[in-house]
């Protein structure tokens, strides 16, 4: 991590030690002096700022700003100082769902259920502004050592009454793993963020995403196609009432998810309570079902609409033209970095030709000391 600015004060805040960075900036525990209280700033480098990177990480500021939940991280301020632009929010003194789940994989199933309720909350707090955060997953969930839940990183979150857009045509935001089919198509919609937290959901109780692949094709055929797998199928202690709502989460088609967040997280409270016996606790879709696509539709009706096109229940296909013209990806992927149709096919052909040259080099070699052996 970069430890240059150890020491510095940026926006009244000492920085004392970096606690993570990646392509979106490097971020400092700190101690703010006038609050007195520490803080997490997040700062963008010069060589990071590049136009549309300087647009995402104002972007972060102003959407997070627009909350104040308790489980969403706080932003105190926002500014430009010593030639770096920087963010100061709520420090979480602990680590994201993703650090636990590779330190020790699978993650308790009634603890585990009890965060993705907070981060329903959370999210509904969000929606509710009209805010789509469109990059839920492990890494942006932070969990305190005193219990605290908290969405993190609003770096590619929109209001979603707007059409700005901050990548080109055709380009994809999000994480691959977690995306909902429906962003495929450019679109995305409150249903979407629901979509990415059952994946994270399926992740937490068995340790590993339900879909893996090895390029951006792979995934999207993935999401868009390939059955829902059960978590019972990973985790037989599962009760089926979770088995039903992860799936639901993590239907193809967005009508026949939960209408909202709220409705998610109502449903999953049963589960959460010490009390419950996890084992014979039954989910009852018709409680929530019932008002889904009515609720739905009169919440998103005209972003929907356009959002679906393609993407019926019975009719989930997405062309080979359409699937070329993902040309970028604006994800982080295992592996992390997306690569569109055409780098793939590049990469691919590169590798054969560099088999053909080596067994090529190996046929001359084994012909050379042939013919020295005469």
């Amino acid at each position: 991590m970069d430890e240059s600015w150890k020491g510095k004060i940026v926006g009244k805040c000492k920085l004392e030690k970096p606690i993570g960075d990646g392509a979106a900036g490097v971020v400092y525990k700190a101690r703010h002096i006038t609050l007195d209280i520490d803080v997490a700033v997040k700062l963008l480098l010069p060589h990071q700022c590049k136009d549309d990177t300087i647009l995402r990480f104002q972007q972060e500021a102003r959407t997070a700003g627009l909350l104040d939940h308790e489980y969403v991280v706080k932003i105190f301020d926002v500014g430009y100082e010593n030639k770096v632009h920087y963010i100061v929010r709520e420090y979480v003194d602990g680590h994201s769902v993703e650090y636990y789940l590779a330190k020790q994989g699978a993650l308790p199933l009634r603890k585990s259920t009890q965060i993705v309720k907070k981060i329903a909350e959370g999210l509904a707090a969000a929606h509710a502004v009209d805010i789509l955060h469109r990059d839920i997953k492990p890494a942006n969930v932070l969990l305190g050592k005193n219990g605290e839940v908290k969405i993190a990183d609003f770096g590619v979150a929109r209001l979603s009454s707007r059409n700005t857009r901050l990548t080109q045509a055709g380009s994809i935001i999000g994480t691959l793993a977690y995306t909902a089919p429906e962003q495929f198509k450019g679109e995305a919609n409150q249903s979407s963020d629901l979509y990415s937290l059952g994946i994270t959901y399926f992740e937490m109780l068995s340790g590993q995403p339900p879909y893996k692949g090895h390029n951006p094709l792979e995934y999207i055929h993935h999401h868009v196609h390939s059955p829902i797998p059960s978590i019972r199928d990973q985790r037989a202690e599962v009760p089926e009432g979770i088995d039903a709502i992860i799936s639901r989460l993590m239907e193809k088609d967005y009508l026949d998810r939960f209408a909202n967040a709220s409705e998610l997280a109502k449903a999953l409270e049963p589960y959460t309570q010490k009390k419950t016996d996890l084992a014979t606790k039954k989910y009852a879709p018709s409680s929530v079902h019932s008002s889904t696509k009515k609720d739905t539709e009169s919440l998103t009706k005209n972003e929907n609409k356009e959002a679906s096109k393609g993407f019926s229940k019975n009719n989930l296909s997405i062309n080979k033209e359409e699937l070329d013209g993902l040309e970028t990806f604006e994800a982080t992927i295992d592996p992390p970095t997306g690569l569109s149709s055409f780098w793939v096919k590049t990469i691919t052909f590169l590798l054969l030709f560099m088999a053909s040259i080596s067994f090529s080099v190996a046929l001359f070699i084994f012909w050379f000391k042939w013919k020295k052996g005469l």
